[in-house]
């Protein structure tokens, strides 16, 4: 296994650092659960992509700063009627118009489709947290290691 150096100032926050990102990724798993939950009754269908959107905004308040909204529009039948519905995604890429997909409908109310891009957000955030929790532990116990072997050769 690789030794990790670890900044000395740096020694004295891991800790803190490696409790709060666990704290946040406790948070984000439960926010990942809740999608799931809102989301678990929805029933797939097929449908076609009929608009693929790209927003541009330009903030009159900030220099140069522009922002991207990308939205895809789907057609599809439930029960013989035919809806529409729009919704927020990541990126445009691999999206076309007149291309079959599946996506996601309430039931309840079929005009309604799974909303993908904040649940995509809080999984990919929840993926790096787990990751930086995982590199945070490594150092810990790097530390705790470094720590033992300064006792054995008496330096502590």
């Amino acid at each position: 296994m690789q030794t990790i150096k670890i900044n000395p100032e740096a020694k004295k926050s891991i800790s803190w650092i490696l409790l709060i990102t666990l704290l946040a990724t406790v948070v984000l798993v439960a926010l990942d659960v809740k999608y799931y939950n809102e989301y678990a009754d929805f029933q797939a269908v097929d449908a076609v992509i009929s608009d693929v959107t790209r927003h541009v905004t330009k903030s009159p308040s900030s220099k140069n700063r522009t922002s991207y909204t990308n939205s895809i529009t789907y057609e599809y039948e439930v029960a013989g009627k035919t809806y529409t519905a729009t919704r927020r995604e990541f990126t445009r890429i691999g999206k076309t118009e007149g291309e079959k997909v599946s996506i996601k409908y309430n039931p309840d109310r079929p005009e309604e489709i799974q909303q993908t891009y904040t649940q995509s957000m809080c999984m990919t955030v929840t993926a790096l947290l787990l990751f930086g929790d995982w590199f945070l532990w490594m150092c810990m116990r790097q530390l705790r290691k470094e720590k033992e072997e300064k006792e054995m050769r008496g330096e502590i």
